[in-house]
């Protein structure tokens, strides 16, 4: 049998490239769900609540902005049999992507409805809600302001490592999605066309443990796409894949 290390039908260089564009893809799906965030924060600012209408309205617009730039993937290697769709809407770690964002939309909206309390008790504008969405629980923000003046509004806890911040896990949220869609996408398309595993190589001189205890290492196709880049966010590592003919 003759092996052969290529990634698909491309060159390294190709390979590297694909890592730059799942990177890229990331940065666009989070700069698009930002602007959706923002919006929703100005309308609350100026109505002083957030309907119902618009946080739908939110979870819809996110979960197409993780479809749009997952499935770039795809598109990117001219795969019309991916799976990427039945991937994002399978069970992860206990739960959907949309089910993800649902949740999260939920607590960005707990967030901005907090925020609002804590203009109208400071008396401030409504508008407030603007500037602080990102980040509602910082220390000098309205929230700890009120609070520090008696006004007893809640400050969540998810646990350990978990963002106070609705907006903050949202964000995350379609950055991984979108990251790990990629990796599953090369993964899965190598595998389909005969892939018996493949090495990992740094797209980076950034320093990195995780990403540099990959390398030269052979990686069967059984250990599963989670041996696959991405390795965290905003990796940029990449793979050349070994095919046996």
């Amino acid at each position: 049998m003759k092996i052969t290390m290529k990634k698909h039908n491309a060159t390294e260089r190709e390979a590297a490239q694909y890592a730059r564009k799942r990177a890229q893809a990331q940065r666009n799906a989070v700069s698009k769900a930002k602007k959706a965030v923002g919006r929703l924060a100005r309308r609350s600012g100026l109505k002083g609540t957030v309907s119902d209408e618009a946080e739908q309205e939110l979870i819809e617009n996110i979960v197409l902005f993780g479809y749009e730039y997952a499935e770039a993937a795809g598109r990117y290697l001219y795969d019309e049999d991916n799976g990427i769709r039945e991937y994002m809407d399978g069970i992860h770690f206990g739960k959907t992507y949309r089910e993800r964002v649902e949740e999260q939309v939920d607590r960005l909206v707990d967030d901005m409805g907090k925020i609002l309390v804590a203009a109208e008790f400071l008396k401030m504008p409504a508008r407030l809600v603007e500037d602080e969405w990102e980040d509602p629980y910082f220390v000098g923000n309205s929230i700890r302001r009120a609070n520090s003046r008696g006004a007893g509004i809640e400050i969540p806890s998810y646990g350990q490592g978990i963002p106070l911040s609705g907006a903050e896990q949202l964000l995350k949220n379609i950055d991984n999605t979108v990251a790990i869609a990629w990796g599953y996408e090369d993964y899965d398309y190598a595998l389909r066309n005969g892939a018996l595993g493949f090495y990992v190589f740094r797209g980076s001189s950034y320093p990195c443990q995780t990403c540099q205890e990959q390398v030269g290492v052979f990686h069967p196709m059984e250990e599963s796409v989670w041996s696959h880049p991405p390795f965290h966010n905003n990796c940029v590592c990449y793979v050349v894949y070994v095919y046996g003919y």
